[in-house]
């Protein structure tokens, strides 16, 4: 080989190394590129996702507010009417407050849920226990709507670990979607039963079926069974809250249908208590059941004047002493001469907040007896509750609320002060 062959080879490969160098510096060039516009794909879906769940939170505590005394009004337009059709008038308004309540429940607590900041207060309780409050909440509904609505529940108690109020919320979505989906004079069945060591529940209607197709996504948010139909339509949330709640319990959930026109039945799976299970077993009776034998003097802080004076009226209606007040620093004078045994508190007042409320009184009153705060507020989210606790209030209500959720804590307390007092 000659010298200028083998100066023409080392040109080839020179211009062969600097061809790779600049490619393989235009490669790293797009690969920087692409991960900066990834970056800032990512940081760009981060701020809209913290954005969403900021509007969500503020549209639920927006929508609440209003809500709220609609539904103390309306529970007080019904004491005492005699008119049969205006009382009927009343309850057909109360039924559709309570779907608007439901319909915004769900769609914060899907968010919730797919965001990971949802947690459960478990305990044993029958699923008889569930069941009958689920019943006792939707059969006005399904009456209404002419369904027959027949039960079967075995005798035998079927034990489970769980939340009450979600478990109560998976039964009462599929029940509220049978009639939903079930035209006048249908019907739908709920019936319990054990298979080995799970708890079955199954909700069945001869309603308007699904599409087999449709099966495996109905559990996806915002997916509805019959989208072309225009009566008694939801949001397309409850079945996925369904799924994803019945999940939490270490359950599952399925759905059978022959197709349109055939109805559909919706299986709940539950794992069941062991009979040596070492969690000591108390009946969850329902707590709307209860009644406080107990009158309180209650302090009512609200700046949602009409929601507090129809509250306050409700309150008084059942027994209670009480005082209304519109800011947190008039609730703090108002403390002393009145003297609560309980503080309905919202948190979002126009001077203090009601955390900033709560913390005063409990420096003032550190010796008991003290007043029991509870905050009373369209905040709703895990971090308004964690906050509320750490400021030093014993119950959390997001609005709105009836005069039964009410009652029912009024009632704990009573029987709270009557344990301590016979200990």
């Amino acid at each position: 080989m000659s010298f200028r062959q083998i100066l023409q080879d080392i040109r080839d490969t020179i211009r062969v190394i600097m061809t790779l160098t600049w490619e393989r510096r235009n490669v790293f060039k797009e690969l920087h590129e692409k991960n900066a516009e990834l970056r800032r794909a990512l940081t760009k879906t981060r701020l809209e996702d913290h954005a969403k769940s900021e509007f969500l939170a503020i549209l639920g505590h927006e929508l609440r507010n209003p809500l709220a005394p609609i539904i103390s009004t309306l529970e007080l337009l019904q004491v005492d009417e005699k008119d049969h059709d205006r009382a009927s008038l009343i309850s057909d308004a109360q039924q559709q407050a309570a779907i608007l309540k439901r319909l915004l429940d769900d769609l914060l607590d899907i968010s919730r849920i797919t965001h990971g900041k949802f947690d459960l207060k478990k305990e044993p309780l029958t699923l008889q226990t569930v069941l009958e409050q689920s019943i006792a909440s939707m059969k006005p509904f399904l009456e209404d709507q002419q369904i027959a609505f027949s039960v079967s529940l075995p005798s035998e108690p079927l034990w489970v670990y769980g939340d009450p109020a979600r478990l109560v919320q998976i039964f009462n979505n599929l029940l509220h979607n049978a009639g939903n989906c079930t035209p006048h004079h249908g019907s739908v069945t709920l019936a319990l039963k054990q298979e080995g060591a799970e708890g079955v529940i199954q909700v069945a209607d001869t309603g308007v079926g699904i599409d087999p197709a449709l099966l495996d996504s109905i559990f996806e948010a915002f997916i509805s069974i019959n989208p072309a139909s225009q009566v008694r339509t939801g949001l397309g949330i409850g079945l996925s809250l369904v799924k994803r709640l019945t999940e939490l319990h270490g359950g599952r959930v399925q759905a059978q249908s022959r197709g349109k026109g055939f109805g559909s039945t919706f299986t709940v799976r539950l794992p069941l208590l062991k009979h040596d299970s070492p969690l000591r077993v108390a009946t969850a009776a329902g707590s709307g059941q209860m009644k406080p034998s107990t009158v309180f003097k209650i302090l009512l802080v609200d700046d949602n004047e009409i929601a507090a004076r129809g509250m306050g009226k409700l309150l008084e209606y059942k027994g209670h002493q009480v005082c209304l007040r519109y800011t947190g620093k008039s609730a703090l004078t108002a403390i002393p001469v009145f003297q609560p045994d309980v503080i309905l508190l919202d948190i979002g007042l126009p001077d203090i907040s009601g955390y900033d409320v709560a913390r005063q009184v409990l420096r003032a009153t550190s010796q008991a007896p003290r007043p029991v705060l509870i905050a009373l507020t369209g905040f709703g989210q895990v971090r308004d509750k964690k906050a509320a606790a750490e400021a030093g209030m014993e119950y959390h209500l997001t609005k709105p609320v009836s005069i039964a959720d009410i009652e029912a804590i009024l009632a704990r307390i009573a029987s709270e002060r009557r344990d301590r007092k016979h200990s």
